[in-house]
């Protein structure tokens, strides 16, 4: 391995540290209480070195959220193959709880992280808009576009509907998850028929 591929590894490493660490401090903690400190001393490294890969709690965040990103986007993408009855559209809502539930307080921390931060919101909108261009794309292969449905409107209900899963659906199981879950596959179905 040449000199800069080693320096490259370092660096990949020193950041996977980094993410690794915040995980932790945040779930210990909370997204607002830890400080660009509490992560550094949790990665066992200089403020300096953490400023060299991260300028803010908030791109650190971003990374972590973009790493459980394709899974939950491989979830809403099944759309496409879920009938819109009820019982699909009920088994595809608790596919996407479980998606975060198996996240753990992670879906928690992110959603605190989501609700205060004006970047992060702009950034899981966009993804949403991207997966929503692609289901669109999906059903209209399929011939199961709506009429009258834009990407737009897609992509803020599957945004809505996995924030709301992440405030409400934490990863012990509350009392009114079945009733949540048939509310908004109701919804889903007045959307996509």
């Amino acid at each position: 391995m040449n000199e800069s591929s080693l320096r490259d590894a370092n660096k990949q490493r020193t950041r996977m540290r980094i993410v690794e660490a915040a995980k932790e401090a945040f779930v210990e903690k909370g997204y607002g209480p830890t400080t660009m400190s509490h992560i550094a001393d949790r990665a066992g490294i200089g403020r300096a070195t953490l400023y060299l890969h991260f300028a803010t709690k908030v791109e650190i965040t971003d990374e972590i959220a973009r790493s459980l990103g394709p899974r939950m986007v491989g979830i809403l993408r099944n759309l496409s193959a879920t009938p819109f009855d009820q019982e699909g559209l009920e088994g595809w809502i608790r596919d996407l709880l479980g998606g975060l539930r198996s996240f753990g307080p992670l879906a928690k921390v992110v959603s605190e992280a989501i609700g205060n931060n004006r970047e992060l919101v702009e950034s899981l909108v966009s993804s949403m808009r991207d997966t929503g261009a692609a289901i669109a794309d999906d059903l209209r292969r399929a011939g199961r576009w709506p009429e009258g449905l834009d990407v737009g409107s897609l992509a803020l209900l599957m945004t809505s509907t996995t924030y709301l899963a992440t405030v409400v659906f934490t990863p012990d199981p509350v009392p009114d998850e079945a009733q949540l879950t048939r509310e908004l596959a109701g919804l889903w179905r007045k959307v996509l028929t």
